[in-house]
């Protein structure tokens, strides 16, 4: 017999199944396919397991063996269900052909299987890396979504055979979704993604169908984002009722309600580094029976931007734990359950004990549908004869409900349609109390992540991207990255985003700020070493987070030039830089330089700019250490000194140290400078110098002596010499000690007593000698003693003049002691020569006298001699003779004889004559000034702006203001006493306290002097 003439009413020519319980449009027309067996789920996700949603899998028949199986996938499809309430009222089911399989087939008749899904199933086709920046979730989700969304979509041009995305929120409160800071896709699917972050948040959907089978899309299937309750659609009310052929209406069947313990605290913490804070938050309810148990984890570092955000996340795991305590599960025919929609049950005793409403109501969460046509006995027997069984067993039952099944595994109280053992429509369910909100949960029971978020083992590499400066960083250390996964305009890769989006621009937008690490981090202490643009950099993740990489330290890369500096490479793709170290095996000698060399950052792109460096050369036996910069060529070098630059080891420069710069220079210390050519056990052993300084003191000493017991001193000299002071108190302040000690305790070691200066001297030693050598001018000033003090021999020479100027006495003395054998000059005592122009020895305003133990001798060689006194007389004495010339007079006085002796004696008369007169400056032509100074009696400062009168003894006074150091200054006035000085009285300052009335009282504040 021809099966498909045996089987008219099932396919053939024309509508077939109007009259059937499942009715299937496809694009290969009305009944090209025609059901056979239904078995579907629906859920609300994300939840542990399941499809995106919902998932259908139907075995249809077809006339034709040979449909096009390629040409079905992606393809919009409808189902309908007929429902208790009409033929003409199905529910749809919409969706897309993921899965379209030949069973088999003989005779003409063939039997397929088709997979139908969601159009957002079809996101787990693409696996994406890319990275969100300050965006919230919604604004996440959505810019996913807009990548399936056909263009043409947007004007309402929906061509057939595309799908075409469709969504809605129902959100409570969108503005508690704060902006994520970095949301990273790594190697993840779209829909692992977009459920991981709908997990996260508390988020969860659900599908809505609607029908049009007279359109090219056959209807829609709109997803439904939603995190609350009200959320759900209303189904209204349900019986619980047996089922059987006679009833009309659909009804649950078995009803098993199931309690379990769930713990009643969740505590969250997440360390935030830039708050340094755990950020705890909890949530509590209180729990049944006598286990007290908590659900405490930290959460990763800084998970959420604020403590609401945390709090709201942490009463979402809550809710989730809690979502499982009251469950229900259950068996019928209702054909109208669907997930997020809520009904009340009625006809049950006790359908939720827990519940405070008259009729509880319920919301469902999963359904799983299984149904068979309704096509008749003969002809289901002829298709299994053709094209052999398909089984149609119900679906899995809940554990609560195995004890209801017959041995057979058929349910109690089920009615048979067809007598076959096999019902045409039924499913189970899960259901929950609408007063328990939904959660999805995030971790299974073993503690495991549900929807986890990718873990990086290991590292990864990315370029240091900036706003187009060399660096770019912020107050907290962080720069900027690009990875070679990112996809855009710049990218490593060269690939673009398939969406078109620029998610690799190669500028600071490409990723947000990252932090990088450093041997020492500490409060306004530590070490700065930020990679600039173009760098390649070495990325740790906190935790394995792809949201959370560290910069861990920076990788050379490319291939560097032989014996050169630089790269062969000098750029890539995102801006990188072709970076080779300036330090290698090459130039004649291994690898034998360490250190850092930074570079100037207008040149940081091509390391051909100023640098500073620190360079250790390990060479054996010419070890050095270099600190250096190009600015000013300013190189301080430790060790072997050699010359050369990079990578070169250059010409022998010396040995020890060697500070050089084309700039300026100082060295500075507070505590004392020593400049020694001589080994020392400590830093300031100045012993050699001490001996010397001793030997020096000596002599001064001894010779001062020697002077003042020929009275060689000046008048009112002190007793002490000033300059023997001077060296005491030097010898003093070099032989102060200090004792070291650590200040932690615990700390062992290092301590002991060292020299240490009580004042800040400059000592320069040296035990063969100390040149200092200027072609130009040099400078020596003292504010108080200068002594110069050889052992031997102290020679001032000079190709000019020399000029001796003090403002006190001048002392010379010689004590005459002989001179060692040897010496070119055996001569004793004080010589003043002239081998040109005068000598002259004057006392402007007092007696000069020449005296000697011995003879005392005036002579030219070529001219003649002339003593002289035009305003006095001249009076020459020896043992009582003398000769007084005064007033135009000459006298001779002796106890004696007074001969005069001449080979010829010419007496004349007498006659006046006069030498020249001598100009000594008088006492009036000296200039006279007065200096005035004037200190706070309180605090010493200088006072500023006091007038002032100066009053001399003959009623002269002089007026003037102190300057801005409280000086004043008067030259040119004559030489005459000053009675007093009177400063008048100052405007009282606010800001300082006033005197006690006792002081004020005491005080005579019209006058004040100073001198």
């Amino acid at each position: 017999m021809d099966i498909l003439a045996a089987v008219p009413g099932l396919v053939g020519q024309g509508p077939r199944q109007h009259d059937r319980l499942l009715r299937l449009h496809t694009p290969l027309g009305r009944d090209a396919l025609v059901v056979e067996t239904l078995d579907a789920i629906e859920v609300i996700a994300p939840g542990i397991d399941g499809p995106a949603g919902f998932r259908l899998e139907l075995i249809a028949l077809a006339v034709d063996a040979h449909l096009d199986l390629p040409g079905l996938l992606g393809q919009p499809v409808l189902l309908e269900l007929q429902t208790a309430a009409s033929p003409e009222r199905c529910r749809p089911f919409h969706g897309h052909v993921t899965a379209f399989a030949r069973l088999g087939s003989n005779g003409g008749l063939a039997r397929y299987r088709l997979t139908v899904e969601p159009w957002l199933a079809l996101l787990r086709e693409r696996v994406d890396s890319y990275v969100f920046q300050d965006m919230t979730v919604v604004e996440i989700v959505e810019s996913v979504f807009d990548d399936y969304a056909p263009k043409a979509a947007a004007a309402g041009d929906r061509t057939a055979g595309k799908p075409v995305p469709a969504w809605r929120w129902n959100l409570a409160d969108r503005d508690v979704y704060r902006k994520r800071s970095l949301t990273t896709q790594y190697e993840e699917s779209d829909l692992a993604f977009v459920e991981r972050l709908l997990a996260e948040e508390g988020l969860f959907y659900w599908f809505e169908h609607t029908a049009a089978p007279g359109d090219d899309s056959l209807g829609t299937h709109t997803l439904v984002l939603a995190d609350h309750n009200d959320a759900f659609a209303d189904l209204g009310a349900v019986r619980f009722h047996r089922s059987d052929v006679t009833e009309r209406e659909d009804a649950v069947q078995h009803w098993s309600v199931a309690r379990r313990w769930r713990t009643g605290r969740v505590h969250r913490a997440s360390w935030d580094y830039r708050r340094l804070d755990t950020c705890p938050v909890e949530v509590a309810v209180a729990s049944p029976g006598p286990v007290l148990t908590g659900d405490v984890d930290t959460v990763g570092p800084y998970a959420g931007p604020d403590r609401a955000t945390g709090e709201r996340l942490a009463r979402q795991q809550h809710e989730a734990l809690q979502l499982a305590r009251a469950t229900v599960s259950g068996v019928g025919t209702w054909r109208r359950l669907q997930p997020g929609s809520g009904f009340e049950l009625t006809g049950h005793p006790a359908p939720n004990r827990d519940a405070d409403r008259a009729t509880p109501r319920f919301h469902c969460v999963r359904v799983h549908h299984r149904a068979r046509n309704n096509v008749g006995a003969e002809i289901v027997a002829r298709v299994e004869q053709q094209l052999g069984q398909v089984l149609a067993p119900a679906p899995a039952l809940p554990e609560a409900l195995v004890p209801l099944t017959h041995e057979d595994g058929r349910w109690q109280g089920a009615t048979d349609n067809n007598h076959d053992g096999v019902d045409f429509y039924r499913n189970t369910f899960l259901v929950v109390p609408a007063i328990t909100p939904y959660r999805a949960r995030i971790r299974d029971d073993h503690g495991l992540h549900l929807h986890p978020k990718p873990r990086i083992a290991g590292t990864q590499t990315a370029i240091v991207v900036t706003d187009g400066a060399p660096i770019q960083t912020d107050r907290d250390h962080r720069i900027k990255l690009q990875f070679p996964w990112q996809r855009g305009a710049d990218a490593s890769s060269g690939l673009s985003h398939p969406a078109g989006d620029d998610n690799a621009s190669g500028h600071a937008d490409a990723w947000t700020w990252v932090r990088v690490a450093t041997p020492w981090a500490g409060d306004n202490w530590g070490s700065v070493f930020l990679p600039r643009k173009g760098q390649e950099v070495l990325v740790a993740f906190l935790e394995g987070d792809i949201d959370r990489p560290v910069v861990i330290g920076s990788v050379y890369n490319g291939q560097g030039q032989d014996d050169a500096p630089h790269n062969h490479i000098s750029g890539g793709q995102a801006g990188a830089t072709g970076n080779a170290p300036a330090w290698f095996d090459g130039n004649g000698h291994p690898a034998v330089f360490t250190g850092f060399k930074t570079q100037m950052l207008a040149d940081s792109q091509n390391g051909s700019g100023g640098y500073q460096q620190l360079r250790l050369d390990d060479t054996p036996g010419q070890g050095r250490a270099q600190a250096s910069t190009t600015q000013h060529e300013t190189t301080l070098t430790l060790g072997h000194l050699k010359g050369g630059t990079d990578n070169l080891r250059g010409a022998e420069r010396g040995f020890g140290v060697e500070l050089s710069t084309q700039a300026g220079g100082a060295l500075r210390a507070g505590a004392g400078l020593l400049l020694s050519a001589e080994a020392g056990r400590q830093q300031l052993d100045a012993q050699a110098a001490l001996v010397q300084l001793g030997r020096g003191r000596q002599l001064v000493g001894s010779l001062d002596e020697v002077a003042r017991a020929q009275q060689a001193g000046l008048p009112d000299e002190a007793d002490d010499l000033p300059a023997a002071n001077a060296i005491d108190t030097l010898r003093d302040s070099l032989s102060g000690t200090h004792t070291g000690h650590a200040a932690g305790a615990g700390i062992a070691g290092g301590d002991g007593e060292v020299p240490a200066w009580s004042r800040p001297a400059i000592l320069a030693t040296s035990p063969d000698g100390i040149a200092s050598v200027t072609p130009a001018d040099q400078v020596w000033v003292s504010g108080t003693q200068t002594l110069l003090s050889a052992d031997k021999d102290l020679q001032w020479l000079s190709q000019g003049e020399s000029v001796l100027t003090v403002a006190g006495g001048i002392a010379l003395y010689g004590h005459g002691t002989p001179a060692p054998a040897g010496k070119p000059n055996q001569e004793t005592g004080i010589a003043l020569h002239a081998a040109q122009g005068q000598v002259s020895a004057r006392a402007h305003r007092n007696v000069a006298k020449v005296a000697a133990q011995g003879s005392v001798k005036l002579a030219s060689t070529a001219a003649h001699v002339e003593l002289a006194a035009p305003t006095k007389h001249l009076l020459a004495t020896a043992t009582g003779a003398y000769i007084k010339l005064a007033g135009g007079n000459i006298e001779l006085g002796a106890p004696g004889t007074i001969e005069f002796k001449a080979a010829k004696k010419e007496w004349i008369g007498p006659k006046a004559a006069w030498p020249p007169r001598l100009a000594l400056p008088g006492s009036k032509d000296i200039p006279y000034w007065i200096a005035l100074h004037y200190l706070d009696p309180d605090t010493g400062e200088d006072v500023e702006g006091a007038e002032y009168g100066i009053h001399f003894r003959d009623g002269e006074v002089l007026a003037g203001t102190l300057r801005q150091d409280g000086k004043a200054r008067h030259d040119g006035i004559d030489n005459k006493p000053v009675a007093q000085v009177v400063y008048k009285p100052r405007p009282p300052d606010p800001e300082r306290p006033a005197e006690v009335l006792e002081q004020i009282l005491l005080t005579d504040d019209s006058t004040g002097s100073s001198t």
